[in-house]
């Protein structure tokens, strides 16, 4: 038996679901993305085309500047037709709100006026069409929005950031970091522990993960499906294990830049 003081730790044993993750680090927000709010964008390639889950979970930290854009969008998921699934905006001067399934579901979130940051979760079973809206200083919201129901077993066609859509008239220039989607429904208990208080905290758990960006740098990423290095580009990696890199548009990637999109959030 491997001994278990420090010079010789125990090893893991290769069984069991997620072998071969890397396991977080002790959370710390680092950077974070903050968009121009004129044409900076991101899109995740790898989920294009993708039948959109069944069950999922959104999740993600949200900072505002002041002035923050006013209806500038700041996450779309789209299906065939552009018809959203879910699009998060900015209204001035604190609030982010959410429309579900083209509906104008209304769900909104004001941020502290302290601080401007907040964090947000949408669950979505699109099988029933209920949602489930958490935020952490509101009562969770629950939601049937019978328009989903069409979109089941329906392909991704749009999984953006910060562009305008339906519902906003404008890029965001709203800041976002930690952001997660789950292939499964995730509690308001379970978001409040990622909340953990304002301070953050790791996903509660990493083996339901699709896409986790944590928007630290930016690398040379591989793109194509097969993972065979025919798709170099730069990019903000997934921690999911799953390779769906954000790809980004019209972005200051200098590290030694002013304008530079990632900063300290």
């Amino acid at each position: 038996m491997a001994s278990r003081n420090g010079l010789n730790p125990k090893i893991r044993s290769p069984k069991g679901v997620g072998h071969g993750r890397a396991l977080p680090a002790p959370f710390g927000f680092d950077n974070g993305i903050f968009p121009d709010g004129v044409d900076d964008y991101l899109t995740v390639p790898g989920l294009i085309g993708k039948p959109i889950p069944d069950q999922f979970t959104v999740e993600f930290w949200v900072k505002f500047p002041d002035p923050v854009n006013d209806l500038g969008g700041i996450f779309r998921l789209a299906t065939v037709g552009g018809q959203n699934i879910m699009i998060s905006r900015s209204n001035s001067p604190l609030t982010i709100s959410s429309d579900i399934a083209d509906q104008g579901a209304g769900l909104a979130y004001t941020l502290s006026s302290d601080t401007r940051l907040g964090a947000i979760a949408h669950s979505f079973n699109m099988a029933t069409g209920d949602t489930s809206f958490y935020s952490p200083s509101a009562i969770p919201s629950y939601i049937n929005k019978s328009n989903l129901l069409s979109s089941t077993g329906a392909n991704i066609q749009l999984f953006e950031f910060f562009t305008p859509g339906t519902y906003t008239t404008q890029n965001s220039n709203a800041a976002i970091d930690e952001f997660r989607l789950y292939n499964k429904i995730i509690t308001n208990e379970q978001f409040l522990t990622n909340y953990n208080a304002g301070i953050g905290n790791n996903p509660f758990e990493t083996e339901s993960l699709l896409v986790w960006l944590k928007f630290e740098k930016f690398e040379m990423l591989d793109f194509s499906a097969l993972q065979d290095g025919s798709d170099l580009r730069l990019g903000i990696r997934d921690f999911s294990g799953l390779n769906h890199h954000a790809l980004p548009f019209n972005m200051d990637t200098n590290p030694a830049s002013g304008n530079y999109v990632l900063k300290s959030f």
